[in-house]
């Protein structure tokens, strides 16, 4: 399962990143900043909630797919807070979260990039990294 996530994960990633296939362009695949910014916002909640990493399907909105490594781990998450948009001129929404574990003295500080409309991937820095040979 791992790998066929991986393998959609990066086809996502990697058509935004060439521009798509055919018509499709590069705004095709960036949600808008409350749409990504709610994606990231769903996730964390999910994970400080102790859900397991797995898709999440909206209700009122498209669903997400969380990739986090240390929440694969089973890191507890105790806080989040979603401070602001990191501006870009091309490529995903990037979102600075502050983030609070169990057993951590102080939160630390990360970004979090959101590829895609429905479903949006919710991606931590390192493992969209990762994802794309960055």
């Amino acid at each position: 399962m791992r790998t066929k996530i991986s393998s959609i994960a990066n086809c996502v990633v990697l058509s935004l990143m060439a521009g798509g296939c055919g018509s499709a362009s590069h705004e095709d695949y960036v949600p808008s900043e409350s749409a990504g910014r709610q994606a990231v916002e769903t996730a964390l909640a999910a994970w400080q909630n102790g859900k397991t990493m797995q898709r999440i399907e909206g209700q009122d909105a498209a669903a997400v797919e969380p990739q986090d490594s240390d929440w694969k781990a089973g890191k507890k998450l105790t806080g989040f807070s979603v401070e602001k948009e990191v501006p870009t001129t091309q490529g995903p929404k990037q979102f600075a979260v502050r983030l609070s574990f169990q057993g951590d003295a102080e939160p630390i500080d990360t970004v979090y990039y959101v590829v895609g409309r429905d479903p949006m991937w919710v991606f931590r820095d390192r493992d969209y990294k990762k994802t794309t040979g960055m």
